[in-house]
């Protein structure tokens, strides 16, 4: 890839994009920097800018399919999450953490280093220790 795709031309394909989904054979998260198989895409959101895929590894809806023409490597994806989220997304936008949260406790993630997720989300929803905010959320 020469250069980063502009975020408005990457977002235009994780949002509204059921038909994209069905029609690719792999689809790259931008957020947890995964690639699936497209089959293995289960959950989706449905709200006023159409039905958008859910990642089933990290549960956001930040899924694009190789049926839009792009297909990333594992640095891409980096260089792309890197540019557009940050190390801080969970602390800037604590919605998203709750979001992620209740999305574990359905059973909507697979994420295998969800552990690792632990401390930095009870951080960010004001359970400093772990206990009452996890315990209520996993």
């Amino acid at each position: 890839m020469e250069k980063i795709p502009s975020l408005s031309e990457l977002f235009d394909h994780t949002t509204n994009n059921d038909l994209e989904i069905l029609q690719s054979h792999k689809c790259s998260c931008l957020f947890c920097r995964h690639t699936i198989d497209a089959r293995e895409v289960q959950d989706w959101i449905s709200d006023e800018q159409g039905v958008s895929a859910i990642c089933p590894e990290c549960g956001m809806d930040t899924l694009i399919g190789d049926a839009s023409g792009y297909s990333f490597t594992k640095e891409e994806l980096k260089e792309i999450n890197t540019t557009y989220f940050g190390e801080d997304f969970m602390e800037r936008h604590p919605e998203a953490a709750k979001t992620y949260c209740e999305r574990y406790r359905e059973g909507k993630i697979t994420n295998k280093a969800a552990n690792e997720l632990k401390t930095r989300l009870c951080s960010i929803l004001g359970d400093d220790d772990g206990g009452e905010v996890w315990a209520s959320t996993f």
